[in-house]
């Protein structure tokens, strides 16, 4: 059977074989990167006055916990890059879900806005650069801020391609270690997001602010739909998550340069969409550090 480089194996090895394994020992740092975020939520939620408001998250929950199992069939039926790909995706999705409420929660903390000094640091750091000549330049010209903005909401859909092309190549350990780089450059951005909060300045590309401002004001403090917003500006997690993409997309070379090049896009694509070129730095940098904390970690 002809192979190619993004399916190098025969399709033989898509059936199964004598070996079952339930749980994917490389899975295990994003179960407990998730254990840690709800055991978090669930001790603010015990001690302060948030709240735990599910509704239909209750449902989504419910169907990436089906998912996630089914993964784990398959793997025990010993189709280990379906059972990945299930598996990964629900995880994944799972992180999408709880990083918002970590963020909701970080945000109480109400210390005082950041916008002034970010502002400072890029006209000191980078040659007086200002933001606001940048956009008010671009932000006229529709069909630009179009393609824009769908290069900055490609971080939505982007993920899970990644996910099921590398199982479908046989690269599951890549798979699960790009999840877990993912989980640990949130929970990074999480830890620093509460100290330095901004709101940038429009256009924005998200409906954010009123779930920013609610949880800085004590008006949100529902742990439920309200609060699946992104709410991180710096550092910026868009620009985190493209270097991840790019990073983790070179593993499927037929489409390598076009992916990368896609997520360099989308570094340019939040600056236009809210954040401080320091924010984009920033995001970088984690995303360097938890490529470095996964490789530890596998």
């Amino acid at each position: 059977m002809a192979t190619s480089p993004l399916f190098p194996a025969s399709a033989a090895k898509w059936l199964p074989s004598r070996e079952r394994q339930f749980v994917s020992p490389a899975s295990f740092p994003v179960y407990a990167l998730l254990g840690a975020a709800l055991l978090f939520i669930a001790v603010i939620v015990a001690l302060t006055d948030f709240y735990w408001d599910l509704g239909i998250v209750k449902g989504a929950a419910m169907a990436l916990t089906l998912l996630a199992l089914l993964g784990m069939a398959a793997r025990w039926l010993s189709f280990e890059r379906l059972g990945t790909a299930l598996e990964a995706a629900a995880l994944f999705s799972a992180v999408g879900i709880l990083g918002p409420f970590c963020a909701v929660i970080m945000a109480s903390t109400a210390l005082p806005l950041a916008d002034e000094m970010l502002a400072r640091s890029d006209q000191l750091l980078f040659f007086g650069f200002r933001r606001e000549v940048l956009v008010e330049a671009v932000r006229h010209w529709g069909a630009f801020m179009q393609v824009t903005r769908w290069v900055y909401h490609s971080l939505l859909w982007q993920p899970f391609l990644l996910i099921a092309l590398l199982a479908a190549a046989g690269h599951t350990r890549q798979c699960w270690r790009f999840v877990a780089s993912w989980g640990v450059a949130l929970g990074i951005c999480l830890l620093v997001f509460p100290l330095l909060p901004a709101v940038g300045a429009p256009p924005y590309f998200l409906d954010f602010l009123d779930t920013f401002n609610g949880a800085r004001n004590g008006g949100l403090r529902a742990i439920g739909q309200g609060a699946l917003t992104g709410i991180i500006t710096f550092p910026s997690f868009h620009a985190a998550g493209a270097v991840l993409l790019g990073w983790a997309f070179r593993s499927i070379r037929p489409i390598a340069p076009a992916m990368v090049a896609l997520n360099v896009l989308m570094i340019g694509a939040a600056l236009i969409a809210g954040h401080y070129l320091i924010d984009l730095v920033a995001g970088a940098a984690v995303a360097w550090l938890a490529i470095r904390i996964t490789r530890r970690m596998a």
